[in-house]
Formats: structure tokens, sequence, C-alpha cells
């Protein structure tokens, strides 16, 4: 089944939206600059319910990956975290795959366009990994790199 074919809602832009109705332009300047940042967000089936696995946690790394980047998301973390539940249960998703992205749209191609956010559900099995990654460690130097052109080679 393809992925723009299916029922259900998406937190788009602040709201829900139906699954067919959240579309993203071709001209999105993520999708020609690759300026974007997500997480990938587990829900687990319990006893007392679905549980987002670490909800604060990547919320947080997803804030944070924005502000890296310089990207202003305009939601506070508070409301990103409820948006994420809201999905699982407007979905009646016991279990699933959330993934979170900032990324900028297609109101102007420039270095600073407004970041709209996404959140998508997916049930196991549709295509998404159903693997946990192990530890990842983000590095970041504290010294610039220089300009090919100043080195010696």
């Amino acid at each position: 089944m393809s992925m723009s074919d299916r029922d259900g809602f998406i937190w788009y832009d602040g709201k829900l939206v139906p699954w067919r109705e959240a579309n993203t332009h071709v001209l999105t300047h993520s999708l020609h600059y690759g300026l974007a940042v997500f997480e990938g967000v587990r829900a687990y089936k319990t006893d007392i319910g679905t549980s987002i696995f670490r909800l604060k946690e990547h919320t947080d790394r997803l804030v944070n990956s924005a502000h890296i980047y310089q990207m202003q998301i305009p939601y506070s973390r508070e409301i990103l975290m409820e948006a994420q539940k809201e999905v699982v249960r407007v979905n009646k998703l016991e279990s699933c795959y959330l993934r979170p992205i900032a990324f900028y749209g297609s109101e102007k191609m420039a270095s600073r366009p407004r970041a709209p956010r996404s959140t998508w559900p997916s049930p196991p099995g549709n295509g998404v990994p159903t693997w946990a990654p192990k530890r990842c460690r983000r590095a970041s130097g504290s010294r610039p790199r220089p300009l090919p052109a100043t080195t010696s080679t």
C-alpha cells in the first residue's frame, strides 16, 4: 500500500489533518537543500495501554537538533509531546513508529524560511524498521573546518 493512500490522521503544521490531505509541495526548501531534523520514536502496547518510549528525550533531541541548525520551531516541547500522543490516540494504535520532523516548507526558497512540523504514525510492518538502534553519539568540533583553498596539498 502506498504511504500516500492511507486512512488516519497526521499532525501537520499544528493541527491534525486527514492522512491524504497532508501534502508537501515539490518546491519544499528541505527537499532541495536537505535541511530538516527528525526523530524516530516507538510506541509500545503495555499492560496499562500504549506507552511512547522516552517521549521527552526524543522531543528534547528534536528541538535541540533544530536549534543547532537555527530552525525556529514555533511550538513548545509540551505541544510537540502532546501532538505525538494525540497522533497515537486518534489513529487508535496500540504500537507504532512515530516520525516527528521539522522542515522548511515551500513558502520561499531562502536560508530562513518558516519551519512547519509533521508527525506521522506507522504501525509495525509498514515499511519502517522494527529494530531499535544501538546507542549513537553525535560529535561536533569546536573549530571550523578551513576552506579548501586555504590548505596546502
